[in-house]
């Protein structure tokens, strides 16, 4: 009976030893660059003109600019490979409201205006750039060359 064998020859910066400890580092550095993209959308988005559109109770007095009390309280954090943004501590009460996740938005007119739902989908596309120009940085520190 015919026989085949096949060798495999490992070899580049990639298989270096160095490589895990170093592609962890750049898993962390996507999730945190991603996270910070995320916060500045948010922040974007949530003051589309000078002066602010989203005022709470207590800053809706007539006459008085928005603080930008909403888009303060978007907090982002990275924790290894794990990212999350949200309405910090103690959480704004109208953000699910403007989100349009709220009841409220079935009994009103306003559905909301999906500011995380709208980044959500934004960061994904910037993922294959982020991660691009990560991994270039790293296969140069492994001693390869990068042709990402």
């Amino acid at each position: 009976m015919p026989t085949a064998q096949i060798t495999v020859t490992k070899k580049g910066p990639i298989f270096s030893p160095k490589a895990p400890r170093e592609l962890q580092i750049v898993g962390n550095k996507v999730v945190q660059n991603l996270v910070e993209l995320g916060e500045e959308r948010i922040s974007k988005l949530a003051r589309p003109s000078p002066g602010g559109v989203f005022l709470s109770v207590d800053q809706a007095q007539k006459g008085q600019a928005s603080k930008g009390h909403y888009s303060r309280s978007v907090q982002g954090e990275a924790r290894g490979m794990r990212g999350e943004i949200s309405l910090g501590q103690p959480a704004v009460v109208y953000g699910a409201w403007l989100e349009g996740t709220s009841t409220r938005n079935k009994t009103t007119r306003f559905k909301g205006y999906g500011i995380f739902r709208k980044t959500s989908t934004w960061l994904q596309g910037q993922v294959k750039g982020v991660l691009k120009q990560h991994m270039s940085r790293a296969i140069r520190n492994l001693g390869g060359r990068s042709g990402l």
